[in-house]
C-alpha cells in the first residue's frame, strides 16, 4: 500500500519533485510559486494509484539429497 500525496505541477515549469503530505501544504506551496512566478498557473495533483511490477520469485530448495537430479 502507498501513501497518499500531493504535488505541484506547473506547465510551462519541469516535473514536480516534491512530494507533499496534505493536500493543503501543496496548495499554499501553489500560492507561493504562483506568487514568485507571476503569470503562471500551477495546479494541485493528486496521487490516487499506484502500481508496481514483481515479476522475480525466489523459492527455497528443497534438500533431497537422497534422490537423483
Amino acid at each position: 500500500m502507498s501513501r497518499k500525496f500531493w504535488m505541484v505541477w506547473c506547465r510551462d515549469g519541469g516535473p514536480p519533485t516534491v512530494m507533499h503530505r496534505t493536500a493543503r501544504d501543496a496548495e499554499r506551496e501553489a500560492e507561493r510559486l504562483s506568487r514568485a512566478c507571476h503569470g503562471r498557473t500551477f495546479t494541485v495533483l493528486e496521487a490516487v494509484r499506484s502500481v508496481r511490477l514483481s515479476d522475480v520469485l525466489w523459492e527455497e530448495a528443497v534438500d533431497v539429497s537422497d534422490e537423483p537430479l
